[in-house]
């Protein structure tokens, strides 16, 4: 019943705290997490509360953080996770006004930036209603440049040819 380690952040992260919601401290062992979990389960069991959301919401709570909990490595991220949280909290808690402006300007900057590099990827409408990024204006860009460089080979050939440097093509190797 476990699940990956890659979905195991996501899952921790939109859940509640898990150790609560079982009633257990944090750190107990697989066997009072499974005795809490049996208590807990039979109390909100859906089939012991016929016809309450509330109770059947509660049992997949439950659900959900024995399936977290009973995994040892599921369990090792989760507590992982919550300690991160704590740490950052208390950083939070930790800074100053100033810092608190600064790191709210800073976000604020980021997430302009963000926007703006959304704006420049997102294909701009022309004046007569053709998307700028489009293909055929591609197209017509590729072309542009192709017969500049074929202009450009061929003043090089000429200038070469004035100049008396033998200007044979090279030959291809099968």
């Amino acid at each position: 019943m476990s699940s990956s380690g890659g979905s195991a952040a996501a899952a921790a992260a939109s859940t509640a705290r898990h150790y609560a919601v079982l009633g257990v401290a944090p750190g107990s062992s697989e066997a009072v997490i499974k005795k809490a979990y049996y208590a807990a389960a039979l109390k909100d069991h859906p089939d012991k509360n016929p016809g309450d959301a509330q109770a059947a919401a509660r049992f997949m709570a439950i659900h959900a953080a024995y399936e977290a909990l009973q995994d040892e490595a599921l369990r090792q991220e989760y507590e992982r996770y919550m300690s991160a949280q704590a740490a950052a909290a208390v950083r939070a808690s930790e800074m100053d006004v100033g810092r608190k402006r600064l790191r709210s300007e800073l976000e604020a900057r980021e997430a302009a930036a963000a926007q703006a590099a959304a704006a420049s990827r997102a294909p701009a409408q022309g004046a007569g209603g053709q998307v700028a990024g489009s293909r055929v204006a591609r197209g017509a860009t590729t072309d542009a440049r192709i017969a500049a460089l074929r202009a450009e080979g061929r003043d090089a050939m000429a200038a070469a040819h004035v100049a008396g440097v033998a200007t044979r093509p090279l030959r291809r190797v099968p």
